[in-house]
């Protein structure tokens, strides 16, 4: 045999010899972990421990206090949240009605003065300013009917200033 295939048996004798021994050491302490379990099982069994009562008296009194506070806690931001929705529907109940009963009294007011209204007189009254429009608009337009036509009649007049001062001056 070749020095390779000797290494090679070796190597794998190796091997062997490791696995069978990671079987026995696992098999040792399954058996020593069996062990184990039973002997804690027996001392649970077996044993008592004694807590004194002023450890449990406060121990039970923190889970009381901390299970109080919740509660407490979770009921009031219940009730909060309750009275919160209950006052929010009342303003808005409050607000619709008063803007009902205002648009009501708005409404008959208005009723009220157009009822009131002397038609006759407003009447007048637009045909008055309506008379006074129409003279100030036809007074304007006339101020600018003369003034064209004083424009137009000085141009008139030198036209006949020049006429006549050619004719005196041929003469």
């Amino acid at each position: 045999m070749e020095r390779n295939e000797l290494i090679g048996i070796g190597v794998i004798a190796g091997f062997a010899a490791t696995i069978g021994y990671a079987i026995k050491v696992t098999m040792d302490l399954k058996n020593v972990s069996q062990k184990m379990d039973i002997a804690v099982k027996d001392l649970v069994h077996k044993t008592s421990i004694d807590v004194p009562q002023d450890m449990l008296d406060r121990s039970i009194e923190r889970a009381v206090t901390t299970e109080v506070r919740y509660q407490v806690e979770k009921s009031c931001s219940s009730a909060v949240s309750a009275v919160r929705s209950e006052i929010t529907k009342e303003i808005k109940n409050t607000v619709n009605n008063e803007f009902q009963r205002q648009k009501d009294d708005v409404a008959k007011e208005l009723k009220r003065k157009i009822n009131n209204l002397d038609i006759s007189s407003i009447r007048q009254e637009v045909i008055k300013e309506a008379k006074d429009t129409a003279a100030a608009k036809f007074k304007s337009d006339l101020d600018d009917i003369l003034e064209k036509h004083n424009e137009e009649l000085e141009s008139v007049t030198r036209i006949y200033s020049s006429i006549a001062d050619k004719i005196s001056s041929i003469d």
